[in-house]
């Protein structure tokens, strides 16, 4: 390599640097890299400038820059402050003598135009007022005055329109679409305290996207642009997963007017290098800018060969093309996102690369990261010399695979989720992107009938929204939904109607598109009014009608409609039919395996769904009412507890254990609750401390069918993992096996017993009290307390004891930054938060005590970060799952171990201490998860299967628990050896000092009840 050759500094290692190392590799290009050690970038650069660290850390940026000649960029959240200053007034370079020189390092793209697009409003703002055609916005006011400014928004724009953050925000993160007036609450409680904006919603057709490489010389004034060819990028789930170059069926008039408006904005900019320009096109084919990357793109993957080669060429001011041809006719980029699980991916990657075609290629990029849900770990490029068609059809097999990845994803995280119960006061979450098929009723009441149709939909990946249009209530604004649905992009409309049933067939007269009615069975006629309603429209108004209450079918005749123009939703309608015609096969080869009477006792467990008879009110009340109950509104469970104990026997009970499918305070404040226990075939009834049964089949009878029992299972808000950057500190984890096992086994009980909170956005309150009871879990030490008899009581000190009847009734505890041993726990729902806290603790202490290393443990509850502060430097670890939807918390456990710094001493039973190990884990796993309370559709109680084992003639025995539990025998399950009877506890000696009074006690006064 030249001496003269420069070096180029990059801030982040990710996929897009290391793509850009492989491009400067052919051309002798130095690169430096400042990320964490082992970053893709790194892996295939060996590079004596690359400097380890964050490259959000000003002090590293200042280091990078005395390595080298210019600065550039591989994601825009850069702190521009000290790019401004190295601009400004360059590096300070110490010399062999000891002295100092000013090195002068350029930065490309300029470091205004970084700070110009980091703010999404404020880069709309300026690029308008340069006369670049954006969708209408304004500014939305924080803190109190939040509310009232979206309810200006919503009157300016109308509904739906778009919230966005102003920062931090892409792949559909930060994006809130509002649809009605109950969006907006929901959007105050999660942006509340971000600076975001209102954007008007662009019904689009399509979303283009252009490279445009931009030159200037020294002084700053624009010497050239020169754009790419237009591309059509579709996204699914938020994130690019297709990239297809030429954009199918859109004219070469529209693509030439697509490079111009983003020729247009990139001009308006500052610096050199590749910017990516993502635009909408609008019916009339009309180009709305979107926003702008200035940095190789996702979208400019199609292109690989070039644009990586085109950044470096144009950042160090080398001579370019005077216009950009594709070397080929046609490509398209499929990204290769992380499956369900670990090697998903895989078998996608063996068939790009087993593929071949007469001019076509297939070229595959992997990035060297590990494999999770949605992650970009790769894509393949698949190029051609005919047309896009027929090239789409040669990548059909890849294409085919990818959805099949993404299905496997999307179920998998659906399984995860459940069992969940969801306000009925909330409407589902549609499915991201424009919406294709509107769902739509004539009062709420329907919603429950509509919810199989809504799975179906999201099944198939088919972005929906929905609405309530009333046909004899709001016969205005059901009109002008139909008038305005076409426009605004949707394909079809489903409409659910009881009684007279006029919604379908009045839609149907006002909108060209075509309507779906769903007959709800009403109080009356058991729905053959609504079925007869819906068929008999007049000759000029078709609308199609599927059985009663059946929105699975209506669904599924939408998703055909859009198949007839939507290649993928066909190739999914063939794979569901394969899949309805398997399933018939299986249970036919079943029924021949085994004799009817077995056949049909197998069938008894779906008996709930077979059901018949009906409480006094419309099932669709009731279904309302029961849904509600479930997550605490809290007028729903008298009125249903007084129409079930209605000519019901009631026998009370005193209580000896619950699951409040509430998980918080608001369980025990009703007056009843229901809960189903369906192996047993029983419904509980709790009203305060007492328990009453009644037998399931007289409560089928009473209460609903249910087919439509799916209604417990409606979405709610997940909050979402986050992603760290400038991760660079990895402690050497190690805990002992055993108390891992035992920990990780609590812990992993205790987020599912209260897996329904979890899954939600919490208060403040019920968030602390959670956290707290995670390091007073984390902090005990567990050992097996032998009794003989009934002989309970025990002199033992005993600590907090953490279950699912103790949280309601802990007092709030105030402070959120705990010690424990010698770590801190910072405990925050998100990571910004835990970061300022954790530096404003360490400015408050004294300059002695901050020489030493001090480590701290970000916890909110669904990750888990790692943090030490040494010096004046903060690093961290990357966040690890600990409280998620997966469950999968080994290493956030590890990091909570490691940092509460567990003694070596191993947990063991004192009267088993004669039994082999093998004997005493068996028996403690048991012990743990015997009398975990579980739940099916989030109301059923249960405990695990009890276990024999025998070893040596030593028979043991451990059986689940009947007797009351006490503050003095908190007895979860019981051992047997040899027939004497033993007691399992668990003692409460914290393995690490916490500070009091910090960790409140559950039951200050008196004992627990």
């Amino acid at each position: 390599m030249s001496p003269k050759t420069p070096v180029v500094g990059l801030l982040g290692g990710g996929q897009l640097g290391r793509m850009l190392c492989e491009a400067g590799a052919p051309l002798d290009a130095q690169i430096a890299v400042l990320d964490v050690d082992n970053c893709p970038a790194k892996q295939i650069n060996s590079n004596r400038h690359h400097v380890t660290g964050s490259f959000k850390d000003p002090a590293k940026i200042m280091e990078l820059a005395s390595n080298c000649d210019v600065l550039t960029v591989e994601i825009e959240h850069i702190e521009t402050e000290v790019l401004e200053e190295i601009d400004t007034n360059g590096v300070q370079i110490r010399n062999p003598d000891g002295t100092t020189t000013t090195k002068k390092v350029a930065i490309h793209p300029s470091w205004r135009t970084l700070r110009l697009v980091q703010n999404k409003y404020e880069q709309k703002e300026y690029l308008s007022k340069q006369g670049i055609p954006i969708a209408e916005q304004m500014a939305i006011e924080t803190g109190d005055a939040m509310l009232a400014s979206m309810e200006e928004a919503s009157k300016k724009f109308g509904f739906p329109w778009m919230l966005k953050a102003r920062k931090d925000s892409y792949d559909g993160r930060g994006n809130f679409k509002i649809s009605n007036k109950a969006d907006i609450e929901q959007a105050v409680k999660e942006f509340g305290n971000l600076s975001c904006y209102a954007e008007k919603w662009v019904p689009f057709e399509l979303e283009l996207a252009t490279m445009v490489i931009r030159t200037e010389d020294d002084n700053g004034k624009l010497k050239r642009v020169i754009p790419y060819p237009v591309v059509e990028t579709v996204h699914e789930d938020n994130i690019c997963s297709k990239v297809f170059m030429p954009p199918r069926n859109v004219p070469e008039d529209v693509c030439k007017k697509a490079q111009k408006v983003a020729t247009s904005v990139v001009e308006k900019l500052w610096g050199r290098g590749v910017f990516a320009v993502e635009m909408f096109l609008t019916k009339d084919g009309s180009i709305i800018f979107n926003e702008c990357a200035p940095r190789p793109h996702n979208s400019g993957h199609a292109s690989i060969e070039s644009q990586f080669k085109a950044q470096l060429t144009a950042i160090l001011d080398e001579p370019l093309p005077e216009v950009l041809e594709p070397h080929v006719s046609s490509s398209i980029m499929i990204n290769i996102l992380g499956g369900a699980n670990p090697d998903s991916h895989l078998a996608l990657v063996e068939k790009a690369k087993s593929m071949y075609g007469k001019k076509t290629a297939v070229y595959v990029h992997l990035y060297g990261k590990e494999s999770k849900p949605s992650r970009k770990i790769g894509h393949i490029t698949v190029t051609g010399f005919g047309s896009i068609a027929e090239l789409e059809e040669f990548a059909r097999p890849l294409l085919k695979m990818t959805d099949g990845i993404r299905l496997d994803r999307l179920q998998a995280a659906s399984k995860a989720l459940r069992p969940q119960a969801a306000p009925a006061s909330q409407t589902p979450k549609a499915a991201k992107g424009n919406p294709l098929v509107l769902v739509t009723m004539g009062s709420d009441s329907d919603l429950p009938v509509l919810k199989a149709g809504i799975d179906i939909l999201n099944q198939f990946g088919v972005p929906w929204e929905v609405d309530i249009t009333s046909a004899h209530r709001t016969p205005a604004k059901m009109a002008q939904v139909a008038i305005d649905a076409a426009d605004r992009g949707i394909k079809v409309i489903i409409a659910a109607a009881g009684g007279a049933a006029h919604l379908p067939g009045m839609l149907a007269a006002y909108t060209p598109l075509p309507v779906i009615g769903v007959p709800v069975k009403a109080t009356h006629l058991d729905g053959l009014d609504s079925l007869l309603s819906i068929v008999q429209m007049p000759r000029g108004v078709p609308t199609a009608t599927v059985a009663i209450n059946n929105s699975t079918n209506a669904a599924l005749l939408a998703i055909r409609f859009l198949g007839a123009f939507i290649p993928d939703l066909l190739e999914k309608m063939k794979k569901y039919q394969l899949e309805m015609e398997q399933q018939v096969k299986d249970k036919a080869t079943t029924l021949r395996d085994i004799d009817v009477d077995a056949y049909l006792a197998k069938m008894g467990s779906f008996s709930l769904h077979r059901a018949e008879g009906y409480v006094h009110y419309s099932d669709a009340t009731c279904l309302e009412l029961f849904s509600s109950a479930l997550v605490g509104q809290e007028t729903c469970p008298n009125i249903l507890s007084t129409s079930l104990e209605r000519n019901t026997h009631i026998d009370w009970e005193d209580v000896i254990d619950f699951v409040d499918p509430f998980g918080d305070r608001r369980g025990c404040v009703f007056d009843s609750v229901w809960i189903f226990d369906i192996d047993k075939k029983v419904l509980f009834l709790r009203k305060r401390y007492q328990f009453s049964f009644v037998s399931l089949e007289l409560a089928q009878r009473r209460l609903l069918t249910l087919d439509d029992f799916t209604l417990l299972d409606l979405p709610s808000p997940v909050p979402a993992e986050e992603e760290l950057s400038g991760q660079y500190w990895e402690p050497k984890l190690d805990p002992l096996p055993r108390i891992k096992s035992l920990v990780g086994k609590m812990l992993r009980d205790f987020a599912y017993t209260w897996r329904h909170v979890l899954r939600r956005p919490m208060k403040t309150a019920t968030f602390t009290k959670l956290a707290y009871a995670t390091i007073w879990i984390s902090t005990l030490d567990f050992t097996l307390i032998e009794r003989i008899g009934f002989e309970h009581v025990s002199s033992s000190p005993r600590g907090p004891y953490v279950d699912v009847v103790d949280l309601p009734s802990w007092e709030t505890p105030t402070a959120t930054l705990v010690q424990v041993g010698t770590s801190w726990f910072a405990l925050e729902q998100n990571f910004r938060e835990g970061f300022e806290m954790v530096r404003r603790h360490m400015a408050s202490l004294t300059e002695s005590s901050t020489t030493n290393m001090r480590t701290y443990v970000i916890l909110t509850l669904r990750q888990v970060v790692l943090c030490k502060f040494q010096g004046s430097e903060l690093t961290w670890t990357g966040p690890e799952t600990l409280f998620g939807d997966d469950y999968k918390s080994d290493t956030a456990i590890d990091m909570i171990l490691w940092a509460i710094n567990t003694t070596s001493t191993e947990p063991g039973p004192s009267a088993m201490n004669s039994l082999p190990v093998e004997i005493q884990d068996r028996i403690l796993y048991y012990a743990t998860t015997s009398p975990i309370a579980s739940a099916k559709l989030g109301c059923e109680f249960g405990v695990g299967s009890p276990f024999t084992w025998k070893e040596s003639g030593l028979p043991i025995t451990l059986q689940p628990n009947k007797r009351h539990r006490t503050q003095s025998s908190p007895v979860e399950s019981q051992i047997y050896f040899g027939g004497v009877m033993s007691g399992l506890s668990y003692k409460g000696e914290r393995r690490a000092q916490v500070v009091a009074p910090i960790l409140p006690m559950p039951y200050p006064l008196g004992p627990r009840r």
